[in-house]
């Protein structure tokens, strides 16, 4: 079965929030918008859950890799959203790290509410949040 919103078609009843839903006309304007779903992305906070799971370690190394962003910057998000204070080697940073920068800082040691935080840990520039964040989540 097939169902229409807008102008996108979608080929499963029960999948029609998947579908953009175009551009509706407003006073002085108009609107869009679209849903994604955050679990088919890789959640960043996995590796905040008490002792950083391989499975997520792992899948973030290949898609930085994959993405052309050092994977040594997955021991700087570990050491981000984990509890603890030791430094996730090579390229993590703790406290003692962000303290030492200007203006200081102090790691969240906790997990991610939105993605974009991840700008502000060791090594991530604009760039590189740009080539992750499509495939990326804080959930």
């Amino acid at each position: 079965m097939s169902t229409s919103i807008g102008a996108t078609r979608c080929r499963h009843r029960h999948l029609h929030w998947r579908a953009s839903s175009g551009h509706d006309s407003i006073e002085s304007g108009s609107i869009a918008g679209y849903i994604v779903d955050a679990q088919s992305r890789i959640n960043v906070n996995n590796l905040a859950n008490g002792s950083v799971q391989p499975s997520s370690h792992r899948a973030l190394v290949q898609l930085f890799s994959a993405r052309g962003v050092s994977p040594n910057l997955v021991n700087a998000v570990n050491d981000w959203v984990d509890a603890d204070d030791t430094v996730s080697e090579p390229g993590g940073a703790e406290d003692a790290w962000y303290l030492a920068q200007t203006p200081p800082g102090l790691a969240a040691n906790a997990p991610l509410r939105r993605v974009d935080e991840l700008l502000a840990v060791r090594g991530m520039d604009a760039s590189s949040f740009a080539r992750l964040s499509p495939f990326i989540s804080a959930i």
